[in-house]
């Protein structure tokens, strides 16, 4: 029996967090998932809801360190930092699409871990915290436009972003893209920051007023 995915999205596994369904290459059904260390991971749906898997590695990775950091003595805030930069610069990474490729990037000052670390600490990181752009979630990695956020709390982000209104010009770049493949429908909402339904209204020519 095919799995019903379209509530999967905000879901938690362990660390890791459903963000959306990836195009079908076979007959299992992948998500692509955030994990709390900053990485992102494609997974099946049945391997995460079973507990196979929890994390993108990183539970494993720290089952053989020492003093709470990973191996080599890269910790958790060392990954975070790590996964943004890769999803800003490197094409090749799962999520370029949803950030480098979208033009977003990170501020010069933080190419250096040691300059993240500081600001990370003074700005109240702390294990279980993940890295959200707030309060423009479209926005650039900065320090006036990043804070150390719970999941429940980047949930919250995106039902307030989900009220933002569409420009005509929006709309029909939106209806040139219609698809009826929900992953698409799901990323162009991650894209213009605003809910599925929205991208669904859009779909149908609806307009708001700006």
């Amino acid at each position: 029996m095919r799995q019903a995915t379209s509530n999967l999205h905000g879901q938690r596994f362990g660390r890791l967090m459903a963000q959306q369904p990836m195009p079908r290459t076979d007959r299992r059904t992948r998500w692509l998932f955030s994990c709390d260390c900053g990485r992102d991971l494609v997974s099946r749906v049945d391997a995460v809801r079973s507990g196979k898997t929890l994390s993108c590695g990183c539970l494993n990775r720290e089952a053989t360190t020492r003093h709470g950091g990973w191996k080599g003595g890269r910790t958790k805030l060392y990954g975070i930092w790590s996964g943004m930069k890769e999803r800003c610069t490197r094409p090749k990474h799962i999520g370029w699409h949803r950030y480098g490729g979208r033009g977003i990037t990170f501020d010069p000052c933080w190419a250096d871990f040691a300059s993240f670390k500081e600001w990370a600490l003074d700005n109240g990181y702390r294990d279980g915290l993940t890295l959200d752009r707030f309060p423009n979630p479209n926005g650039n990695y900065e320090p006036s436009n990043c804070r150390w956020a719970t999941p429940k709390q980047q949930c919250e982000t995106r039902v307030l972003v989900g009220n933002r209104k569409l420009t005509t010009e929006a709309v029909a770049d939106i209806r040139a893209r219609k698809t009826s493949d929900r992953g698409v429908t799901r990323a162009l909402a991650e894209e213009y920051g605003v809910s599925v339904t929205a991208i669904r209204d859009a779909y149908r020519g609806k307009t708001w007023a700006t």
